[in-house]
């Protein structure tokens, strides 16, 4: 259940990113109790709000929006 949520985040945000190649990624986990050592299970996800885009010179690198102030061949000195 866990994974169909975090591929169709991923699906989505990369398709509003309009960048071709462009990746992203999640971290899950299920949580089996609550606060009071009763059966609980629920689950937790962490997801990169963005896309990340390959680039020739500087490996991935996040993708900017064409209207960033920064002008950078190389983003974050990666």
């Amino acid at each position: 259940m866990e994974r169909i949520f975090a591929e169709e985040i991923a699906r989505v945000t990369t398709r509003l990113a309009s960048i071709a190649g462009a990746r992203t990624g999640s971290v899950g986990f299920p949580q089996r109790f609550g606060s009071s050592l009763n059966v609980h299970v629920h689950f937790h996800t962490l997801a990169i709000d963005g896309v990340f885009e390959k680039t020739a010179s500087c490996g991935t690198a996040p993708a900017r929006p064409s209207h960033s102030i920064e002008s950078s061949s190389c983003p974050m000195g990666v």
